[in-house]
């Protein structure tokens, strides 16, 4: 798949996970679904942080960091998703249900990033920005939801 096209396939997925898996997780019983306090607490210093910073931050921790180790390690890709996701859903410790949602971004954004990687082998620095810029863009969404769901 042509990597924009798997971005914006991706870029889908997430909207698509924020939007249904807190309904999910409602339905299953779990407790205080509110959104992170900077979600809702809106000014241009957490704007830049969720737009710029932390996807930046993320994938080079999440993504880049822990791709390199597993390759490193012949880890195989399946695993280093899973493990990916784990972590990043476990940095993402707002609350159960936010642990859960994060865990399916996580994955996605593992498997982008792998598959870029693959693809961008000399030029890993795209994988990277691509990767960043649809964690920017759900995050966009997020902030965009939360304001027009007030």
């Amino acid at each position: 798949m042509a990597p924009l096209k798997k971005a914006v396939t991706v870029l889908v997925l997430l909207i698509l996970n924020s939007l249904i898996t807190p309904k999910l997780l409602v339905y299953a019983g779990f407790p205080n679904l509110n959104p992170p306090q900077y979600f809702t607490d809106i000014d241009a210093i957490n704007i830049f942080i969720l737009t710029i910073l932390a996807p930046l931050t993320e994938v080079a921790v999440f993504q880049y960091l822990i791709y390199f180790l597993c390759k490193k390690l012949r880890i195989y890709p399946v695993y280093y998703v899973l493990f990916s996701a784990l972590l990043f859903s476990i940095s993402h410790y707002y609350n159960s249900a936010y642990i859960v949602k994060s865990f399916v971004s996580g994955v996605l954004y593992a498997y982008l990033f792998n598959g870029l990687a693959q693809q961008y082998t000399r030029a890993i620095e795209s994988a990277i920005f691509l990767t960043a810029l649809v964690h920017s863009m759900h995050n966009i969404f997020g902030i965009l939801y939360d304001f027009l769901s007030k």
